[in-house]
């Protein structure tokens, strides 16, 4: 790997001069400097993550208790054996984003086993409740909520009662954002509230001016992500979680700067 007198420097400081112990060293000094930067990112990651600006751990998910059922059959005592309860996964299933019409990533969070829609109506309650801090409650209605689920989410029995918190938020949902059915997944749906009730024409009618409602924002913004998708696989846990974060940051950063060329600017708004 040296040459004569350089051979012999690198003995004398201790240097290894063939190539398998230079492979052992880098292994043992890879392990170390691995385990030491997964204990700093355990610690920026000790609480769920979210964009600066927001509180890192919403208290609102565990003032919401999700209403029992209320059923004469929920009143009798079951004796089958249903086993241990499942532990929740170390690892999440995927991530649900929060994105505006132009492209701005509010907020993301970890969803496990599937994207229940309990676990969407949690999401988005701790987020709206960040975002219409600021607004006033006569014009939440104004505001839309796009997903591409919100039919079988408004079945829930806990959209259809108060939220355990102070007024006005105690009706976030039932007098909140406006929501809808987001135009790519529209076509899928066959009930006719959906395409009534749901229907993102909705938005057009309350914003004439708008040269155009992106209710497609969050698979836009998948397709962007999909590019890391490989690489972020074979991350460690924290380590995947403050990678997305940065990248999340920096996108937001580089829309920031193309919003004046937009010509459609209040669509990011919306």
């Amino acid at each position: 790997m040296y040459c004569g007198p350089h051979s012999l420097a690198a003995q004398l400081a201790n240097i290894p001069t063939n190539k398998r112990k230079v492979t052992l060293q880098h292994a043992a000094a890879s392990a170390f400097h691995l385990q030491a930067s997964d204990r700093v990112l355990r610690n920026f990651c000790a609480d769920e993550v979210t964009l600066p600006g927001e509180t890192v751990e919403v208290e609102i998910m565990n003032e919401i208790s999700m209403p029992e059922n209320n059923d004469s059959a929920s009143e009798l005592v079951c004796t089958k054996n249903l086993g241990e309860p499942k532990m929740q996964p170390v690892r999440s299933r995927g991530y649900i984003f929060v994105v505006r019409a132009g492209g701005h990533i509010d907020m993301f969070s970890p969803i496990y086993k599937s994207e229940s829609p309990s676990q969407v109506f949690l999401i988005l309650i701790s987020w709206m409740y960040q975002v219409l801090q600021t607004v006033p409650s006569c014009d939440w209605p104004k505001l839309f909520l796009a997903y591409d689920n919100m039919c079988n989410l408004e079945r829930l029995k806990a959209t259809l009662q108060k939220l355990s918190l102070p007024p006005p938020y105690d009706e976030l949902w039932t007098k909140g954002m406006t929501k809808v059915i987001d135009g790519f997944h529209l076509g899928n749906h066959k009930g006719h509230k959906c395409h009534t009730k749901y229907n993102p024409d909705q938005i057009r009618a309350a914003y004439p001016n708008l040269l155009s409602a992106n209710t497609q924002s969050c698979e836009q913004t998948f397709r962007w992500l999909g590019a890391f998708q490989h690489a972020m696989f074979k991350m460690t846990k924290y380590r995947q979680l403050f990678f997305l974060h940065r990248i999340v940051k920096r996108r937001n950063l580089y829309l920031e700067k193309l919003q004046p060329l937009f010509k459609a600017s209040n669509c990011y708004k919306v």
